[in-house]
């Protein structure tokens, strides 16, 4: 499609640089005044002569104002589709905000509201889509390492301002390689989304999970000590190991989870408490899996968990 000129829009910019609507005034009161000059320059060599030019003069000059005044008021009232859609753009950009421009309108004015409102839906839709990926992993749809990362750092200064608490718990699913190696890596996503899915069942508000590796998450349960922690996650293995999993041929699978967990300590940073629950991991892992502990910086506590059997 040709693109429209510019000449104009420019030549008009150099003395009305602000204004558009003054651009178009220009623009109506010279097509308006070179007919009605003409006219007078008529009057004035046809009757001259008998003394009336004065009168014709005044009664078209103030035709002139009055059509001028009227010009302007539609010309403004005209103008209103781009400036709300001018509007719209700002906001959005400043706060956010999705607008709600009219689109029923056919008209170049209408189609700049309605290419606006689509424009910034679209925009919103894309943000939207990018902000996820952003954030979250996209196989489990739990938090990524980096937004769990922002979400302990975020929690951990509430903890210290409001005296409140939390327990963060390193999960880990056991023997993924195995499990690879004998049923397929889409066997093996299916296993970390069956994990998430459990953990996310008994989520309550404030608590949150992210994928911190390829088999391990973080688990905050806020407002928890590290005993009613540990009950949560014994009560997540049990549910995890209930269910076996089958795989393309027709197996069941029983799956097993293994969990450390840390009680985080006013003064302690987000940082601390997760290599506390790391190491509680370790610990649980070095035991056999499929079990949880605690630890509270110092030492290491126990807690029995069903055993599934071998599969």
């Amino acid at each position: 499609m040709r693109r429209p000129s510019l000449a104009l829009y420019e030549s008009l910019s150099r003395l009305l640089s602000r204004s558009y609507a003054g651009k178009l005034l220009a623009v109506a009161l010279v097509g308006g005044s070179v007919p009605l000059i003409a006219v007078l320059i008529y009057v004035h060599c046809v009757y001259a002569m008998e003394g009336i030019l004065w009168e014709i003069l005044i009664v078209a000059t103030l035709s002139m104002i009055v059509g001028t005044v009227l010009t302007a008021y539609g010309i403004y009232g005209l103008m209103a589709p781009i400036a709300v859609s001018t509007l719209a753009l700002r906001v959005y950009v400043d706060e956010s905000h999705l607008p709600s421009l009219p689109t029923g309108h056919r008209d170049l004015a209408g189609r700049l509201m309605s290419e606006t409102q689509r424009t910034i839906e679209l925009l919103e839709e894309r943000k939207r889509s990018l902000t996820a990926k952003a954030m979250y992993d996209f196989l489990t749809g739990a938090f990524n390492r980096r937004s769990g990362a922002e979400r302990l750092q975020t929690d951990t200064e509430r903890a210290g301002r409001n005296g409140g608490g939390y327990t963060l718990a390193f999960i880990d699913l056991d023997n993924l390689k195995q499990l690879n190696d004998q049923h397929g890596h889409h066997f093996g996503d299916l296993c970390l989304i069956r994990l998430v899915d459990t953990i996310r069942a008994d989520m309550r508000k404030g608590d949150w999970i992210a994928r911190w590796g390829g088999d391990e998450f973080v688990l905050l349960l806020w407002d928890v000590n590290a005993d009613a922690a540990a009950e949560v996650l014994v009560r997540l293995g049990n549910a995890f190991t209930k269910e076996p999993l089958t795989t393309e041929t027709g197996e069941r699978v029983s799956l097993r989870m293994s969990a450390g967990a840390c009680q985080h300590q006013l003064g302690w940073q987000g940082d601390t408490v997760l290599r506390y629950a790391d190491a509680a991991l370790f610990e649980a892992k070095r035991n056999g899996g499929g079990g949880v502990v605690t630890s509270d910086g110092s030492r290491y506590t126990h807690w029995p968990s069903e055993r599934p059997p071998a599969s």
